[in-house]
Parts: C-alpha cells; sequence; structure tokens
C-alpha cells in the first residue's frame, strides 16, 4: 500500500496595532462617572480589536450623559490618516467602577468615513488609495475597473518608485472615490 503523508504549514503574520481611547460620561442613580475605555486595534483586511479596558471616576459633568447603560459613540484618526466612526456599548458595573468588558468586546465596531476615498474591500482593506499610479501600460489619476473585478472599483494602496501599482497591494474603493479609464502612457 501506498502513503501519502500530508504537511501542512501555519502562517501567520504580525499585525500592527495601535492603542485608541475614547471617554464616556455615565449617569447612574444620580451619580456621575467619567470612563476611559482603552483599546488596541488594527486596520489589516478588516478593523480588529483586543485588550478592552476601562476605567472610571467620579465626575462633575452632568449634560451629555449616558443613563446607566447605553451606546457611546465616537470618530477615531488611524495613524495611517483613515478617519474611523465608530460605536460602543456601555454598561456601568459600580460595584467596580469599570464598564462591562463583555459588552463593550461584543459591541465595539469601526467603520470608515464616508467621505474617504479608501479601499473597502480586496487585498487591503481599509487602506489609502494611492494616486496617481500606472498599472498595465497605462496612467490612473483615480480608480478603475480595469482588470481585478470589472463590477468594482479598485485602486492601489501602494505603488513603486517608479509610479507602478504594486501587485498584491490594492484593495476595492469606496463609494466616494472618483472614476478613471487611465490614459496610455507615453515611452
Amino acid at each position: 500500500p501506498e502513503t501519502t503523508t500530508t504537511t501542512t504549514t501555519e502562517v501567520t503574520t504580525s499585525l500592527d496595532w495601535e492603542d485608541a481611547q475614547t471617554t464616556v460620561d455615565i449617569a447612574v442613580d444620580g451619580s456621575f462617572y467619567s470612563c476611559n475605555i482603552d483599546f488596541k486595534m488594527t486596520t489589516d483586511q478588516g478593523v480588529k480589536y483586543k485588550d478592552v479596558t476601562s476605567s472610571c471616576s467620579g465626575s462633575s459633568k452632568t449634560e451629555d450623559m449616558i443613563d446607566k447603560l447605553g451606546v457611546h459613540r465616537f470618530t477615531l484618526t488611524m495613524q495611517s490618516g483613515i478617519g474611523l466612526s465608530c460605536q460602543v456599548g456601555a454598561a456601568l458595573l459600580p460595584q467596580s467602577l469599570t464598564l462591562s468588558v463583555d459588552v463593550m468586546e461584543s459591541t465595539l465596531k469601526c467603520e470608515p468615513l464616508d467621505s474617504q476615498c479608501i479601499t473597502i474591500g480586496g487585498n487591503n482593506f481599509p487602506d489609502n488609495c494611492v494616486f496617481p499610479y500606472n498599472y498595465q501600460g497605462r496612467h490612473y489619476k483615480a480608480c478603475t475597473d480595469s482588470s481585478k473585478d470589472p463590477s468594482k472599483l479598485w485602486c492601489p494602496t501602494a505603488v513603486t518608485a517608479s509610479g507602478e501599482a504594486e501587485k498584491d497591494s490594492w484593495g476595492f474603493c469606496s463609494p466616494s472615490c472618483g472614476y478613471c479609464a487611465g490614459s496610455p502612457i507615453a515611452r
């Protein structure tokens, strides 16, 4: 009998995690608290989070507060310049003066702001589109439908020193991006 051996190698990539923070104000039974929510996030193949923690202290603020529990909305700007619209559920645990980690972890969500021309799918997302660029003998100043998936516009997220779109650095464009059919590169 013939024996077949299969070896599987798991490829792990190192993610670049950024520190993020927001502050939520909560009122519980006539007492007022200001709570810092700290977490790490990355924007590699979507937005991911880890290490969500909180600390709360008494506050004299009495306006724009969540009453016991609710949703806190905020914006963040990543080091890459991508702006994110975020929300997180907040439920104060008065005995420990912290927010419920279960609630925060299950509700924390950030998405790119609609007004940016960034990638929202594909090989690299979310990421900034890089313009201008050259691709297959044409010069582009916006997203294109050339190649990749003709039903979606795409852009490079990195270019070579000569302006060529890097092969594995691309993503599908957000709706706010413009279209370019490209022009031939004169040689």
